[in-house]
C-alpha cells in the first residue's frame, strides 16, 4: 500500500479495456492504439510496484508456460504460414492483454488493494455494458435486425454473473443492481441471441448450485432463484406487449428449424458450414496439420 500512484495504475489498467470500439468499421486505428497502449503501460508499472510470492507454486509455473507457449507458438506458426500482419495482430493481442492480467492478478495483492481491483472491474464492465449499447445504437442505422449484432458488451455475461452472485449467493440486493440487473435483460432480449438466453440459464443454475451446500440451503436458494426468475419473467411480458417487433423475432428465430428440411435453424446450419470449412482448410496439407493455419489466417 505504499505506492500513492497505484489506484491509477490500477483503473489505466482495466478501464479503458472496457471499450469495445470498433476501428475497423470506420478504417481507423488510432482510438484502438489509445486505448490499448495506456494499458499495456499500466499493467508494466503494476508489475513493478507489485508483491511477490515467497515461494514457488506448480500451479502458477504450469499455467505461466501454457500462456507463454501459446504466444511463442503462435509466432512460429506465423513465420510460417506468412499470415497476414494485421490479421495476426488483432488476434494475438487479447491473449498477450490476458497473459499481462494474469501476471498483474496473480500476486499476493493486500486486501484493500484487491477492494480497488475488484471495483475498477466492476464499473469497467458497467461501462462496457452501456458504451456498446449506446455506440451499438449510433452506429447502426438500421431496424433491430441489425442493431441486434452491435449492442451487446463482450463482457455482458460476466456481468450477470456478478449480479447474479450479489442475488443469489451474497444476498445483497440494491436498488442499482436491480435495475442494472433488468438492463441486461432489456439488452439480451433486443439482441435476439439465444446463446445468450442459455448462458443466462447456465448462469442462474451455476449461482444456485454454489449458493446451496445442503438441501437445505439449496431450497433456499431455489426460492431465491426463483424470485429473480418471476422478475424476469415479468420483463419479458413486458417487453413482449411494449415491443412486439422484439416478440416477433424472437418467435421466428425459434421457430426457424421447424420450417427447414434438416431441422436446424439457419444460423446452426451456417456455424456447421464455417467448421467444416476452417476443418478441411487445416486438413489441406503436411504443414498446417502439424502446426495449423495460424491466428492470423482468413478463413474466407
Amino acid at each position: 500500500m505504499r505506492n500513492k500512484f497505484a489506484v491509477i495504475w490500477i483503473w489505466l489498467f482495466i478501464f479503458p479495456l472496457a471499450f469495445d470500439f470498433k476501428g475497423a468499421e470506420t478504417a481507423s486505428k488510432a482510438i484502438q492504439i489509445l486505448l490499448v497502449v495506456p494499458a499495456i503501460g499500466a499493467s508494466c508499472a503494476l508489475l513493478l510496484i507489485a508483491p511477490r510470492f515467497a515461494c514457488r507454486s506448480k500451479l502458477r509455473t504450469t499455467i505461466t508456460f501454457l500462456l507463454l507457449l501459446t504466444i511463442v507458438g503462435s509466432i512460429a506458426t506465423q513465420v510460417l504460414q506468412g499470415n497476414d500482419s494485421g490479421n495476426y495482430m488483432r488476434v494475438i493481442l487479447p491473449f498477450l492483454l490476458l497473459l499481462l492480467g494474469y501476471f498483474v492478478g496473480c500476486r499476493p495483492w493486500e486486501s484493500q488493494r484487491l477492494e480497488q481491483i475488484e471495483r475498477a472491474m466492476y464499473w469497467s464492465m458497467i461501462a462496457s455494458l452501456i458504451f456498446s449499447f449506446v455506440f451499438g445504437l449510433a452506429t447502426s442505422g438500421g431496424g433491430l435486425a441489425d442493431v441486434r449484432f452491435r449492442i451487446v458488451s463482450v463482457q455482458f455475461l460476466s456481468l450477470q454473473a456478478l449480479l447474479l452472485h450479489e442475488f443469489v449467493i451474497a444476498r445483497r440486493i440494491t436498488k442499482f443492481t436491480v435495475l442494472l440487473f433488468l438492463a441486461t435483460i432489456v439488452i439480451e432480449l433486443l439482441s435476439v441471441t439465444r446463446s445468450l438466453l442459455v448462458g443466462s440459464v447456465l448462469l442462474f443454475a451455476y449461482a444456485t448450485w454454489l449458493a446451496a451446500p445442503s438441501v437445505r440451503h439449496l431450497f433456499a436458494a431455489g426460492l431465491r432463484t426463483l424470485a429473480v426468475a418471476a422478475l424476469l419473467g415479468a420483463m419479458v411480458a413486458g417487453a413482449a406487449i411494449f415491443m412486439p417487433s422484439v416478440a416477433e423475432h424472437w418467435e421466428q428465430r425459434m421457430s426457424f428449424a421447424k420450417d427447414t428440411e434438416s431441422g436446424r435453424d439457419p444460423t446452426t446450419i451456417t456455424r456447421l458450414a464455417e467448421m467444416k470449412d476452417q476443418y478441411d482448410q487445416t486438413m489441406s496439407s503436411a504443414l498446417s496439420i502439424a502446426v495449423g493455419q495460424g491466428y492470423g489466417h482468413d478463413y474466407r
